[in-house]
């Protein structure tokens, strides 16, 4: 399984904010390797928590493939927690079986 925030895995690197708890984490992090792993570009995985409003949305913007080899994908990240809306975009690679974020920032509004 991968990460996403700053937790080790094969999706490091996405932020976060610190007060998601661990099975949200989790949810979140399964969302983004499933996005990364089967979306084409323009399509979009979401996770909501069933009792409350936090949720999370990975869209794949485009696919592309490094000189080397490596599948690749630029994407796009909504966290939705507390009232609180994170939006970052980013790119990610496959590594192993899972994904690593090699590149993430904040959308400005």
């Amino acid at each position: 399984a991968g990460a996403i925030g700053p937790l080790a895995g094969a999706l490091g690197g996405i932020k976060v904010p610190e007060n998601i708890n661990f099975a949200a984490r989790t949810h979140i992090e399964n969302t983004a390797q499933a996005a990364l792993e089967k979306n084409d570009a323009g399509a979009a995985s979401k996770w909501k928590n069933p009792d409350s409003d936090n949720s999370s949305t990975v869209k794949v913007v485009r696919r592309f493939t490094k000189e080397d080899g490596t599948p690749c994908a630029e994407f796009e990240q909504t966290l939705e927690f507390d009232g609180e809306d994170v939006k970052t975009n980013g790119v990610a690679c496959k590594k192993g079986k899972g994904w690593r974020v090699v590149k993430q920032e904040p959308i400005n509004k």
